[in-house]
């Protein structure tokens, strides 16, 4: 067994680690930023297992390593265990579910996976519906890559009615750097 103290030296460890690899593949060294990332899930399997939340931001790290070393199988495994265990812990109705299974829907477009990409941001948007207001700049997100989705499978006719909501919906935020698209 750990002792507390023990247990804290391991944590600011952790978070000292995290920092590492963070500005590591802020630099573009991927590899470090991947080791570095290997250790922090394994400093956290042997004081938490898998049922803490530095467990879960340690496996999402590291499958953020393994995208950028374009390592997406791997990456694909470590985020849908993510996903797992934030709806495990937490459910599905927050912004840490949205964020990782967003991460999976990326890693199908590069499989060329539309359909499967078109069903997760369906989900996501019905989510975003819940937990975000309509104009919330994270929803509309959401609703962007909604329209990227349908605009994969062929579906250019929903692709323009979303995306045009979605441009009418910035302009709320007086952003004169988008263009007046939706006006005809």
């Amino acid at each position: 067994g750990w002792t507390e103290e023990e247990v804290t030296i391991e944590q600011l460890k952790l978070s000292i680690l995290n920092t590492i690899a963070e500005s590591y593949r802020s630099l573009g060294d991927y590899n470090q930023s991947l080791e570095i990332n290997l250790e922090c899930v394994q400093i956290c399997k042997e004081i938490y297992s898998n049922d803490n939340s530095l467990y879960i931001i340690s496996l999402s790290n590291l499958a953020l390593s393994y995208s950028n070393l374009e390592l997406y199988k791997e990456s694909l495994e470590i985020n849908l265990e993510c996903v797992d265990l934030i709806e495990e812990f937490y459910g599905k109705e927050n912004e840490d579910y949205l964020r990782s299974v967003n991460n999976i829907a990326a890693i199908y477009l590069y499989f060329e996976d539309y359909n499967k990409v078109l069903d997760i941001y369906i989900e996501c948007c019905k989510i975003g519906e819940r937990i975000y207001s309509k104009n919330n700049i994270d929803f509309l997100t959401l609703l962007s890559n909604l329209s990227i989705a349908y605009s994969s499978v062929g579906n250019y006719q929903k692709a323009l009615e979303i995306s045009l909501d979605v441009v009418s919906s910035y302009k709320k935020y007086n952003l004169d750097s988008l263009p007046s698209y939706h006006q005809k």
